[in-house]
């Protein structure tokens, strides 16, 4: 399989546990998600809300690449602090012979996480939450499969709206 063409399929929700030095074990699901798509690193980013971001390193290269192909951004101002906040609080990290990772405990404090947390598959990554925060955040935030699939429809007809307006408007 060609690197660059690793299809990442990260599923389900698996319980884990943090030990007091700052060391998980990635569920084995997921590791042999990453070893069927020969990748043996992780990017930890902290997240938006009460989790932390994981991704293949090869994904999150492929990701910076598309959305700077020339690179251009890192010379703008705006660009600077979002470079900072992303960047400066992520870490890789190799998963080591028996499927585990070591983190820097500030990542976990960041968030509260202390022993118990949750792998959550989010198809081309994962996200890692103290199960306390997200057993709160799936009660009042969750929505049923249903409705995840007819806005996953929503949003595709209206990004087809705006892009078929697009060429409209530049043809």
């Amino acid at each position: 399989m060609d690197q660059t063409d690793a299809t990442f399929l990260f599923l389900g929700t698996h319980p884990g546990t943090l030990d007091e030095n700052g060391r998980l074990s990635i569920p084995a699901d997921f590791r042999h998600v990453m070893e069927e798509c020969g990748e043996s690193e992780l990017v930890f980013t902290p997240g938006r809300k009460d989790f932390i971001y994981s991704f293949p390193r090869k994904f999150y290269n492929s990701y910076l690449k598309s959305i700077d192909p020339f690179n251009t951004l890192f010379n703008k101002e705006d660009s600077l602090h979002i470079n900072i906040a992303i960047h400066a609080s992520s870490v890789r990290k190799p998963i080591d012979s028996q499927g585990r990772v070591t983190l820097p405990l500030t990542l976990f404090q960041r968030y509260g996480m202390k022993r118990d947390i949750v792998f959550i598959g989010c198809g081309s990554h994962f996200l890692i939450w103290e199960k306390a925060a997200y057993e709160t955040f799936a009660r009042e935030n969750g929505i049923t499969s249903g409705e995840a699939w007819e806005r996953q429809q929503q949003m595709q007809e209206r990004t087809k709206e705006l892009l078929d307006a697009y060429l409209r408007r530049n043809q």
